[in-house]
């Protein structure tokens, strides 16, 4: 075997060795370090980016919660104004039935005591009729003497020209 010496392998594997060592403690102290610390800026940055958004969240819900009380409250507000503003219109309905109630009650009397006013009216009409009838023909009697048969005649003449029926 040509160009293989064995006299130089430890010599050999010992400087690969050193290179060893003194390239990894080159790329730790030049690439590892910046790496390190970029990665540690960069998970930093996550842990960071995962608290804002924790907060947010926890905003958001709280936002949430407050908006949700808003309407709870909001939509009782409304029942209760519903329900007075339903109350206050049955009342007012109510009103207005007894006041048409009262006012029809009050028509009625007046109509009934306008009624018993003609009533008594026309009664004392009839009464004086009837006494100016009895009277008149009271006078025609006393004026003549007359039997029953012409009594009979002259109240069916004095009934006809005075009520005007047609017998």
């Amino acid at each position: 075997m040509a160009g293989l010496d064995v006299s130089k392998v430890p010599f050999d594997l010992i400087l690969n060795i050193l290179n060893i060592i003194i390239m990894f403690v080159i790329v730790r102290l030049l690439v590892y370090k910046p790496v390190r610390r970029f990665i540690d800026a960069r998970n930093e940055k996550i842990a960071a980016a995962k608290r804002e958004a924790d907060e947010t969240m926890k905003a958001a819900q709280e936002k949430q919660a407050e908006y949700e009380r808003l309407v709870a409250e909001s939509e009782a507000q409304a029942e209760k104004l519903m329900h007075g503003i339903k109350e206050d219109a049955e009342k007012r309905s109510q009103d207005i039935i007894n006041n048409a109630r009262k006012k029809a009650d009050r028509m009625i009397e007046d109509a009934q005591f306008r009624i018993a006013q003609r009533e008594e009216q026309s009664i004392l009409e009839m009464q004086e009729k009837v006494i100016d009838l009895s009277l008149s023909v009271a006078s025609k009697i006393l004026d003549e003497k007359m039997d029953d048969e012409q009594n009979r005649r002259l109240a069916e003449k004095f009934f006809k020209s005075e009520f005007g029926s047609g017998n």
